[in-house]
């Protein structure tokens, strides 16, 4: 995870994101992975249905309930690598993970 950006100066938290870079030289597929923080609120599925984020470049996770690519992109600029999560709540602070399974 190389940024997040959380608790937003406004009342409007679709914008939160979180910005993921792959230092490997292979591709990674997070279809089917889990993004969560410490929040009360636990997940009980995957809540990133598809996305991939190829070898040494960086995906944008975006709230797809909340927002969608188009919109993101109207206010951010093309060229994004953009990967929705649902299930999002608002961010607790800068402790947020990635997991490839529930097993993790």
């Amino acid at each position: 995870i190389t940024e997040i950006m959380y608790n937003l100066d406004s009342s409007e938290d679709a914008w939160e994101y979180v910005e993921v870079h792959n230092p490997g030289a292979t591709p990674v597929d997070l279809s089917g992975w889990v993004m969560d923080d410490l929040n009360s609120n636990a997940h009980s599925a995957a809540n990133i249905a598809s996305g991939v984020i190829p070898a040494g470049q960086s995906a944008v996770l975006y709230r797809a309930d909340d927002i969608t690519d188009a919109d993101f992109t109207a206010a951010w600029g093309p060229n994004i690598n953009l990967i929705a999560v649902t299930g999002w709540s608002k961010l607790q602070g800068f402790t947020v993970g990635l997991w490839s399974s529930f097993s993790d």
